[in-house]
C-alpha cells in the first residue's frame, strides 16, 4: 500500500470514529461543557460551542469524503470543475457551521472590483480556520478555481487531502527550503 493509501486508511476511519463518537456522547459532553463554561464564568459557553463546531465539521468533513467517493466511482476522479464545485460545497458548509456555533462572520468588501486574473494570492494562516476562509473567499466569493500550495501536514484532513491531490495544487514542507515547486506551477495549468 502506498503512503498515500496508508495514510487515507487511518485519516477517514479516524474521522468515521469521530463523527460516531462526537454523536453518541452529545448527552455527556454538551452538559459537561456547559459545567466548565459556567463554573468558569464563560456565560457565552465558548467550550461548548466549540464541541459543536466539531461535531459539524467532523460530519461536513464526512460528506465532503462521501461525496469525493462518489465522483471517483462514478469516473469524474479527475474532473477539476467537479472537485472544485465540492471544495465550494465544502468551503460554505465550513464557514456557515462557524457563523452557527461560534457566530464567525465573513465580510468580503469590494469583490465587484475584482477583474478575472490571473492573480496570485498570498495569505497568512495562523489557523486551519484562516485556510478555509481565504479558500471560500477565493473559491466562493469571486469564483476562481484556485491552485493552493498546501502544507503536506494538511494531508491528515480527509477532505484536503482528496481535494488537493485531485486538483492542481502543490505540497510543501516546512523542512523543504527548496522552492523549485514555484517554478512548475504555470506548467500544471
Amino acid at each position: 500500500m502506498s503512503h498515500k493509501g496508508l495514510r487515507r486508511a487511518v485519516t477517514i476511519p479516524v474521522l468515521g470514529l469521530i463523527d460516531v463518537l462526537l454523536v453518541v456522547l452529545l448527552p455527556l459532553w454538551v452538559p459537561v461543557t456547559l459545567v466548565y463554561d459556567l463554573v468558569r464564568g464563560k456565560f457565552r459557553l465558548p467550550t461548548t460551542r466549540l464541541m459543536l463546531f466539531g461535531l459539524c465539521w467532523a460530519w461536513i468533513e464526512s460528506a465532503g469524503v462521501m461525496l469525493l467517493f462518489l465522483l471517483w466511482v462514478v469516473g469524474h476522479g479527475r474532473d477539476h470543475r467537479a472537485h472544485y464545485r465540492v471544495q465550494g460545497w465544502w468551503c460554505g458548509r465550513i464557514i456557515a457551521a462557524l457563523r452557527v456555533t461560534v457566530g464567525l462572520r465573513v465580510e468580503v468588501v469590494g469583490a465587484e472590483k475584482v477583474g478575472q486574473g490571473p492573480y496570485v494570492v498570498f495569505c497568512r494562516h495562523a489557523s486551519l480556520a484562516d485556510s478555509i476562509i481565504s479558500c471560500f473567499i477565493v473559491n466562493n466569493t469571486m469564483g476562481f478555481h484556485p491552485r493552493y500550495v498546501l502544507k503536506s501536514d494538511l494531508e491528515m484532513v480527509p477532505c484536503l487531502d482528496l481535494l488537493g491531490n485531485r486538483t492542481p495544487d502543490r505540497k510543501s514542507t516546512r523542512l523543504n527550503s527548496s522552492h523549485e515547486w514555484i517554478s512548475r506551477m504555470p506548467s500544471s495549468a
